[in-house]
């Protein structure tokens, strides 16, 4: 439907339920398949374009690993921190590479997304809570040079981080 993104998504009730973005038509066509942004969302980012001009999103400025890292590592369902940006409110609420997150807020990470829909519920300049397991010692022998075969002991730890903002694009 060329002309309709941005325009309300209906139920059969006319009540709105979302905001039209694209459709995607193998024929180009006003048929195929429609996507659309949840009108909570809308809602929630809303008073922050008003407010501000553009939406102010929370950061831990955090480099996540694909899905299914930490279950490889250590085997138990998390999120495990790839890389940390400069400066930012993971590493200094003292987040390290290798982490791997476990619960934010009290709310179960299971894949590298539950941490993004945990900080969708903040804004930046909010404090939330971090649990996460960390590599303590390497314990007993093994053949250096062989990382297959280095005994980890894994800590768990919780951090409080007070949330950055991501910055918005020039121009906006």
């Amino acid at each position: 439907n060329p002309g309709n993104s941005g325009g309300p998504l209906l139920n059969s009730a006319g009540k709105v339920i979302g905001m039209n973005t694209v459709i995607i038509s193998p024929t180009g066509a006003s048929a195929g398949v429609g996507f659309a942004i949840p009108s909570d969302t809308v809602s929630a980012r809303v008073a922050s374009i008003l407010k501000f001009g553009y939406v102010k999103r929370p950061s831990l400025g955090l480099y996540l690993g694909g899905d299914g890292l930490a279950q490889r590592v250590v085997g138990r369902d998390g999120a495990l921190v790839a890389g940390l940006q400069r400066g930012s409110a993971g590493g200094r609420s003292g987040l390290r590479v290798g982490d791997i997150i476990t619960t934010v807020d009290s709310k179960p990470v299971k894949r590298v997304n539950d941490v993004f829909k945990a900080l969708d519920e903040h804004e930046p300049g909010d404090v939330l809570k971090v649990q996460l397991l960390r590599a303590t010692e390497v314990a007993g022998d093994y053949n250096e040079g062989d990382a297959e075969s280095v005994p980890v002991t894994y800590s768990e730890l919780e951090v409080s981080v007070r949330l950055g903002e991501i910055a918005p694009e020039p121009g906006r």
